[in-house]
């Protein structure tokens, strides 16, 4: 099967990843180094998003220390238009591609000359590895670090259920341009500005305390992600499967989508 024909219209949930014999002696031994820019390496490759929502200094610095790299706010290239839950571009124009699609066609226009930020997408651990191994550098996560004590905002309580929560929005969100222009536009621009169709929007999701505790996590089922590739390094599953995809990856009914992922 050709590579067009196995990622048309796939994203994270079309696919699962078809285990090898393991070879590494244990899992803290695998390696995830990649390349995050063309000078920069990490140790994980994991980028909060570029928002208001999610990435000021103290959320950047902490990805630093955990090998990861904070990005504040604009000024890098990356891959996904919409699949994000503050984007609703695609609700509203139809533009887009499906995110691992459009990671792969990425990777097969540019290979190893440029580092692929896969923005956008990821709902479990699991879409990070995939996200990986089909052609990104490393990925961009948004509503999965918003949530947490060193993304900006307040932790909101709900009286009734005790429940915790944060607010995370798109930067085209209504809000996030309001506030963007409050300090600085004359009322007029600011009009203008309101009067263009919102393609973003905000939203609550759940507290999950320190970052730290989510990037543990992560770097742990990456690492048994890697394992499971028969492999103690990242890197090397990441070529064996850009080679020959359709060897590795298993596309999904919607039996095997619900029995894989429904619990």
């Amino acid at each position: 099967m050709k590579d067009e024909e196995l990622f048309s219209g796939r994203t994270y949930d079309d696919f699962l990843f078809r285990p090898q014999k393991g070879t590494a002696a244990s899992r803290s031994e695998v390696r995830l180094t990649t390349q995050g820019t063309r000078g920069i390496t990490l140790e994980l490759p994991i980028l909060p998003a570029n928002m208001d929502s999610v990435t000021e200094s103290r959320m950047a610095r902490v990805l630093a220390l955990e090998g990861g790299l904070g990005v504040i706010h604009r000024g890098m290239s990356k891959v996904g238009i919409g699949p994000g839950r503050g984007c609703r571009t695609r609700v509203e124009t139809a533009a887009g591609v499906p995110q691992l699609q459009a990671v792969h066609e990425a990777w097969s226009a540019v290979g190893a000359s440029i580092p692929i930020i896969a923005d956008g997408g990821v709902h479990n651990d699991k879409d990070l590895f995939l996200a990986l191994i089909c052609g990104a550098s490393s990925v961009m996560l948004g509503s999965l670090l918003s949530g947490t004590d060193e993304a900006p905002g307040t932790v909101i309580v709900d009286p009734a259920t005790g429940e915790k929560r944060k607010i995370y929005r798109g930067m085209t969100s209504p809000q996030a341009v309001f506030e963007a222009l409050y300090d600085d536009a004359d009322p007029e621009s600011m009009e203008l500005a309101l009067e263009t169709p919102a393609e973003g929007q905000e939203v609550q999701v759940p507290y999950h305390g320190s970052v730290r505790d989510v990037l543990q996590r992560m770097r742990g089922h990456l690492r048994s992600a890697v394992s499971y590739g028969g492999e103690s390094s990242l890197a090397v599953v990441r070529a064996k499967v850009l080679a020959d995809p359709a060897s590795f990856l298993i596309r999904l009914s919607a039996a095997s989508r619900q029995e894989s992922f429904e619990r």
